[in-house]
């Protein structure tokens, strides 16, 4: 019995991604405007909510407080990089994204992020690591999702940099900004969730949003951001197959 609802729920998931690739082509395959960006934002929300869910489980109650600086931070430091150039790079966002704090950075950045390093951390914490190898490697991880992430969000005009870049438009101090970030971001939540695992939860999210941008990147003729998405897709599969049973 526990075997048969294992299974019906990897199938559940399988039909989620694929619902989430269909999304992804027609997001990179129909032209949209400002006019859809509460479309682009429900998105965003959507597919932040199962990884903010399981930090929010999974952090004490007594520094939950740490989700709310990481929110300040997502949007502290992207317009610090609008203003300054650091750490990113000069770039702007487009009228896509919609409602911008200040004119600069878009309302929905935390939840575009947080869920990110959310679903990183969850994916090595299952590697079994040493702390310092965990915040390492979900560090890297980041930096291989945004080799998917960037390029396809420069390709739809979510954002666009100053300096045009060696990697499809984009700059390496983006990434070199990304490592900084996600340093300190793994950090924080390693800090605050005191050793615990993030679970499944938090993998199915980073599985959605991996799927939407990976179809998009497929859609826009962009292999390499796509071969970066599959690649985490599978190791997020791989480590927690038991999790996600398909018969």
């Amino acid at each position: 019995m526990a075997a048969t609802q294992g299974a019906v729920g990897g199938w559940k998931l399988v039909a989620t991604l694929v619902i989430c690739a269909i999304a992804g082509f027609f997001a990179a395959a129909v032209p949209f405007g400002k006019e859809l960006s509460v479309v682009s934002n429900l998105a965003v929300l959507l597919f932040a909510a199962p990884a903010l869910w399981a930090a929010w489980v999974v952090v004490q109650p007594d520094r939950r407080w740490v989700l709310l600086l990481l929110a300040a931070f997502a949007i502290g430091i992207e317009a610090l990089s609008i203003t300054t150039g650091v750490p990113y790079g000069f770039f702007t966002y487009g009228e896509k994204m919609g409602y911008q704090l200040g004119g600069l950075v878009p309302w929905t950045v935390p939840f575009a992020w947080i869920p990110l390093v959310v679903g990183a951390l969850a994916v090595v914490q299952q590697l079994k690591l040493r702390q310092w190898g965990t915040v390492a490697v979900s560090v890297f991880l980041l930096l291989i999702i945004d080799l998917l992430l960037d390029p396809v969000a420069v390709k739809l005009d979510f954002w666009n940099y100053q300096e045009q870049g060696f990697y499809y438009g984009v700059p390496l101090s983006n990434f070199v900004g990304w490592v900084v970030s996600g340093l300190i971001g793994v950090s924080l939540l390693t800090w605050a969730t005191r050793g615990k695992k993030l679970g499944k939860m938090a993998g199915v999210g980073l599985l959605a949003i991996l799927s939407f941008w990976v179809a998009a990147a497929l859609t826009l003729s962009l292999p390499i951001p796509a071969f970066a998405g599959v690649l985490v897709m599978a190791l997020t599969w791989g480590v927690q197959v038991r999790r996600f049973p398909l018969s």
